[in-house]
């Protein structure tokens, strides 16, 4: 299945890092900081961006894109919000974006799941960004994200839930001791609308307690229909 301003602050952003670059290597968890992760890696895309951690002073610090796993964490940014994209070649010039995403209230360790957007000549960003609590999202959850204009019906794990336009829902398996199958069929059809329910996959998953799920709806130009992303993470 599937850079902080200068002189005081720009030292507390320097021991922040290194705490956790000591925490990662002792293959602990930082106490804060957040990771991020790619659904998927279209060729052209950049190999790393740059994480904006301070809006005034224009500090950041390198992001590299990753697929299959999510990177070391970093500092978490001030203000609200989680901004990706380059450095301008002159300091004058604004950071130029490629994703943007809101940072969670009195989150500590946080998860930035990128999504590259197809028709990237339409789209404001090139990604879409989701942040998600790492606290909220434990080992053997399965997290949905959608990101089209449809709703789905998912029946899975002896259960059947919907996830609307744009939501994001987290499924929590019971007793989940040892791994186990179950089977799957997802379906979907305009949001808002009564039309009939189309099957977008039937399948089976294998639920483990060490790993964390992530479910991507998106709409896939290629096959004018929507279609699903997946990404295992193992647990830290």
């Amino acid at each position: 299945m599937f850079r902080v301003p200068l002189k005081t602050a720009l030292a507390a952003v320097i021991l922040t890092g290194s705490a956790a670059l000591v925490a990662q290597e002792a293959g602990e968890s930082p106490a804060s900081g957040i990771r991020f992760v790619c659904t998927d890696l279209p060729a052209g895309s950049p190999p790393s961006l740059d994480l904006l951690l301070d809006p005034e002073s224009g500090e950041s610090v390198e992001v590299p894109l990753l697929r299959r796993a999510p990177g070391d964490y970093r500092p978490l940014p001030k203000g609200a919000v989680i901004r990706l994209g380059h450095q301008p070649a002159d300091p004058a010039d604004a950071f130029v974006t490629m994703a943007l995403g809101g940072k969670p209230a009195d989150a500590r360790r946080l998860l930035a799941i990128l999504v590259p957007k197809l028709d990237r000549e339409e789209a404001s960003y090139p990604f879409s960004m989701q942040v998600i609590d790492e606290e909220r999202f434990r080992p053997g959850d399965f997290l949905f994200i959608n990101l089209t204009p449809f709703e789905f019906a998912v029946s899975f794990d002896g259960k059947r839930f919907g996830i609307r336009k744009g939501a994001v829902n987290l499924h929590d398996p019971e007793d989940l001791d040892e791994p186990r199958n179950s089977p799957v069929m997802i379906t979907f059809r305009p949001a808002g609308t009564k039309e009939r329910w189309q099957v977008l996959a039937r399948t089976t998953w294998r639920l483990r307690p060490t790993r964390k799920e992530v479910c991507v709806f998106h709409w896939d130009e290629r096959q004018g229909r929507p279609a699903l992303r997946g990404l295992t993470i193992s647990a830290p």
